[in-house]
């Protein structure tokens, strides 16, 4: 997700530079039966309608986020650009792209979730968990963000049967996250993770 903030900041690209040396069975419990085909189908054919133009919807993503919690742009190394100076800065457009083509990996791999997609996000969630002042509760906040981007952008599109897929996708995302984050500090299983049931919160995270 781009954090760029100390001696411990994310790497810039999130797609081509992590790696991960753990078991192909170390993976999370739900993933081998997230989405039904019909959902796949939903999952695919809206994303045509987010992934024409990556680097505008993700920024619409972190402009939610930091309006829901203006802390989290302490993290980014663009903390002191006001809400004009944001859509026109280098660093600010490559974080956002980076972040959606993380979503687009996803949306690429829905048939390989374990062995392509699982690796890459407990790798950056453990990254994530290295970094000054990111908690793991913002995680949630992110794909929150993502859901009312969806909505904006899709429109009617974003009928109840598209939501409940794309809430499966993100809650998968955000879940696996998690537990790199956790696993990297040495906590006990998440229950947040045990607690899945395939929905995401939708209160402001605190």
């Amino acid at each position: 997700m781009g954090c760029h903030h100390g001696k411990n900041a994310i790497k810039e690209d999130i797609m081509g530079t992590i790696t991960d040396d753990r078991s192909p069975t170390a993976t999370p419990y739900w993933t081998q039966s997230l989405l039904t085909d019909q959902q796949k189908e939903l999952i695919y054919g809206t994303w045509r309608n987010m992934s024409d133009d990556l680097v505008t919807n993700g920024m619409r993503v972190f402009q939610y986020i930091f309006m829901r919690r203006p802390d989290v742009k302490n993290l980014f190394s663009f903390r002191e650009l006001d809400w004009e100076q944001l859509p026109n800065d280098t660093s600010f457009r490559m974080h956002a792209s980076h972040f959606m083509q993380a979503i687009a990996a996803a949306v690429d791999n829905l048939d390989d979730l374990d062995t392509k997609l699982t690796p890459l996000l407990l790798a950056l969630g453990e990254q994530h968990s290295q970094t000054t002042g990111f908690g793991v509760q913002y995680f949630e906040l992110f794909t929150q963000c993502l859901i009312l981007v969806w909505e904006e952008r899709l429109g009617d599109k974003f009928t109840p049967e598209a939501r409940a897929a794309w809430e499966k996708m993100f809650v998968f995302i955000l879940m696996t996250l998690r537990e790199g984050y956790t696993r990297r500090h040495g906590h006990e299983a998440d229950p947040m993770v045990n607690g899945y049931n395939g929905r995401i919160n939708e209160q402001t995270v605190k």
